[in-house]
């Protein structure tokens, strides 16, 4: 049985990337994820992603790697890891949460580390666009 890791990251937007990219990232994280049997959400506020990944330990990180060395992104940060025994998004590939409001989605979770951001976005799960 292979290892089951969750990864957080925070990124900023790149200023060279537009904002019309960020749907062709979504579609194409979602197809890729499906193959890669990841799971997982993604908040956008029009600046800056958090992203919660799940899946076996060797692909995560292969896929988070990727993230950083991604032109589209910048400031890329490790907010959280861990071991898991179960998927907390098995449901989906990738969830969806677009949130422009100043003090929306990405600046309360800045407030929490840990197992602590972990259960905060997902106690927002209800605020997701959960395609499966």
């Amino acid at each position: 049985m292979s290892l089951l890791t969750e990864l957080i990251y925070i990124s900023e937007l790149a200023p060279t990337a537009r904002l019309t990219q960020v749907a062709d990232v979504l579609n194409r994280a979602r197809a890729n994820n499906q193959v890669l049997h990841v799971t997982g959400i993604l908040v956008f506020d029009g600046l800056r992603f958090v992203q919660h990944l799940e899946g076996e330990q060797s692909v995560v990180m292969q896929l988070f790697r990727r993230i950083q060395q991604d032109t589209r992104h910048t400031n890329v940060r490790w907010l959280h890891d861990s071991l898991i025994e179960n998927r907390r998004f098995d449901a989906f590939f990738s969830g969806y949460w677009h949130d422009d409001s100043p003090d929306g989605a990405i600046a309360s979770l800045q407030n929490y580390s840990g197992v602590g951001l972990r259960s905060a976005l997902h106690s927002r799960i209800g605020c997701f666009d959960l395609v499966s």
